[in-house]
């Protein structure tokens, strides 16, 4: 699921920090 939302977080680039770079 973590994946799923790092996805979606680079996706949306709502975040440019997106904590999805601490879960890979």
């Amino acid at each position: 699921v973590l994946r799923i939302t790092c996805l979606r977080l680079r996706i949306s680039k709502y975040i440019a920090n997106s904590p999805c770079e601490a879960f890979e």
